[in-house]
């Protein structure tokens, strides 16, 4: 974890000068998403620090981002008990985190907060966390995500070939 937020932050905070929008990481242990570092903007209005919270996986940018890039079956063994997630629903809606390559979070953990996350990979191409970048909703626009997309697309391409090198 410590050599992950190290090779992270630095291409973390690029993006946050970048976008001039908050930037999390974040890993998912089970069915819970945990953000691990996080760079905040300097705008007024911002999202702030989420470090060392924990969010729904299911909810969260980061959270889906990474459980789309895990095995259906795996999604069906974590999700099968549960009361409070229809696993039908789920699984399309990680079917199309798959096929666009990103998640969002659109006031589903906090109203006034949309969130988009992307995977980060490992040399094996598993997933162990996900970049996401985090605004007010105010500040989010469908005609802005192409552009926040490439942004964190380019972050995680980074991060990933930092990774490789120092792994």
């Amino acid at each position: 974890m410590a050599l992950l937020r190290q090779v992270a932050l630095p291409h973390m905070q690029e993006l946050v000068d970048r976008v001039q929008e908050s930037v999390n990481l974040m890993v998912v242990a089970a069915t819970e998403a945990r953000f691990v570092a996080s760079v905040e903007c300097t705008q007024v209005l911002r999202v702030g620090s989420r470090v060392g919270r924990t969010l729904p996986a299911h909810l969260s940018s980061g959270g889906k981002a990474i459980l789309a890039a895990l095995p259906v079956d795996q999604i069906t063994t974590l999700y099968s008990g549960s009361d409070d997630v229809g696993l039908p629903r789920l699984q399309r809606e990680l079917s199309l985190v798959r096929k666009r390559g990103f998640a969002i979070n659109d006031q589903r953990t906090e109203a006034g907060l949309t969130a988009i996350g992307v995977v980060v990979r490992d040399f094996a191409r598993a997933p162990v966390a996900a970049v996401a970048i985090a605004m007010p909703t105010v500040r989010f626009h469908r005609d802005r995500v192409p552009s926040l997309v490439s942004a964190l697309g380019a972050t995680v391409a980074a991060v990933e070939q930092d990774l490789q090198l120092h792994g």
